[in-house]
């Protein structure tokens, strides 16, 4: 059982360990009048979705060391048998569902395996959105943080989560496991659209370390200002000062659920961004929350940008689908934006996005496939900080689910 120890201070520093999950027979359970209940825009073709995640998830494996949540599950359950009775209540506490004995009974590995694909005559519902590691965590300096979903569809991720990180030893042995979430309420068993306000719900999509104690939160249909509040009383616990940086998102638009469908950051000095939400999105308030002695103050800024210039933090926008306005769109609905960091300014995004990978071309970002990384016609230099380069991914299937390769990701460990 290998471990690594969490510590998490940035979006872009040397990857060192991330949890993910390769879409399995669990997505093959959606017919088209799911859709709405899974929280997709489309059905995936299995087989195709998983020849483009291997791509992704071997140049993963090629530099840096790779965990995946079901096995972290697996060997979390066989560590201690407390895991399973906390899961196990858990589920029927949130689902108000009498869960099957036999599943109860189940030895680990089918355990594991019905909990993720699904069992209906258990009463047991499919993880459809697994492959968004992203979601159900957000980890930040030494914390690993269960979050607070906010449709009732997908709570048994962020389960899973705290169960791994209550139990699991590569997360007790270093006590990083927190949670912030009081009194959050049982999901009703149909309830398919968002938590009420009055509910505290942030997602892992709308969470981003730019230091060690300044973030990004995106507030939209998946996060609301009580998911703020409560991370900050979390992080109050071990800061005196710290800043957070909010920016309001759409709520009817579907490519708008999370800040990282808008905003990433590529290296310690360029961010990709969404020019017209992010730069003139006049309608959708940026505030900088300052958090000093356990005192809160906030004040409207212009954009993310203009916020973090003002904590002396000055990074260059590159634009998702270039200067084109309907490129902008296109690209935007197609994760355009969402990119994830090896390191700084080693990044790995869709390939269909062509405008945007121009952008970056045109900003000293060398063009790779991962094809090309794989079968070692091309490489890159971890050590070289001056090294820029895009590693692009196949992506007609795995973008039908609505995210790019930072959703599909959940690291927990940058140097």
């Amino acid at each position: 059982m290998s471990t690594i120890i969490p510590r998490l201070n940035s979006e872009t520093g040397l990857l060192k360990g991330v949890i993910i999950h390769q879409p399995g027979l669990e997505i093959e359970q959606m017919t088209p009048e799911m859709l709405d209940q899974a929280l997709f825009d489309d059905i995936l073709n299995s087989r195709l979705a998983n020849k483009e995640y291997r791509h992704f998830e071997n140049v993963l494996k090629k530099y840096t060391s790779v965990f995946y949540i079901e096995e972290l599950l697996l060997e979390t359950l066989r560590e201690t048998a407390d895991a399973r009775k906390f899961l196990l209540s858990k589920m029927e506490q949130k689902t108000k569902v009498k869960l099957s004995s036999s599943f109860k009974k189940e030895d680990d590995l089918s355990f594991v395996k019905h909990i993720i694909e699904g069992f209906e005559a258990w009463g047991v519902t499919p993880l459809y959105n697994l492959y968004f590691t992203r979601d159900w965590a957000v980890c930040f300096n030494d914390k690993t943080v269960p979050t607070a979903m906010a449709s009732s569809v997908r709570f048994t991720e962020a389960l899973l989560a705290e169960t791994v990180f209550r139990f699991h030893p590569m997360f007790t042995k270093n006590n990083s496991f927190a949670t912030p979430w009081t009194n959050m309420p049982a999901a009703p068993k149909k309830q398919l659209l968002p938590w009420k306000n009055n509910q505290q719900k942030l997602e892992g999509g709308d969470f981003l370390v730019e230091s060690e104690d300044i973030f990004l939160i995106g507030q939209g249909s998946r996060t609301n200002d009580k998911g703020v509040l409560a991370f900050i009383e979390e992080k109050k616990k071990t800061s005196d000062l710290f800043y957070i940086i909010t920016q309001d998102l759409p709520l009817a638009i579907a490519s708008f659920i999370h800040l990282d469908m808008v905003f990433t950051f590529l290296s310690n000095e360029e961010c990709m961004v969404y020019e017209p939400l992010i730069l003139k999105g006049d309608k959708y308030p940026t505030r900088l929350i300052r958090v000093k002695n356990g005192k809160i103050t906030s004040s409207v800024q212009s954009n993310i940008i203009a916020a973090l210039h003002k904590l002396g933090k000055d990074y260059k926008p590159l634009l998702c689908g270039g200067t084109n306005e309907r490129y902008q769109k296109r690209e935007q609905w197609y994760s355009g934006c969402n990119f994830f960091a090896l390191a700084s300014g080693k990044i790995m995004g869709y390939e269909r996005n062509e405008h945007t990978i121009e952008s970056l071309d045109k900003a000293g970002y060398r063009v790779v496939s991962a094809e090309e990384i794989l079968s070692g016609k091309q490489f890159l230099d971890m050590d070289n900080v001056n090294e820029k380069a895009v590693i692009t991914i196949e992506s007609s299937e795995l973008v039908r689910g609505g995210g790019g390769c930072r959703c599909m990701t959940m690291p927990f460990c940058r140097m």
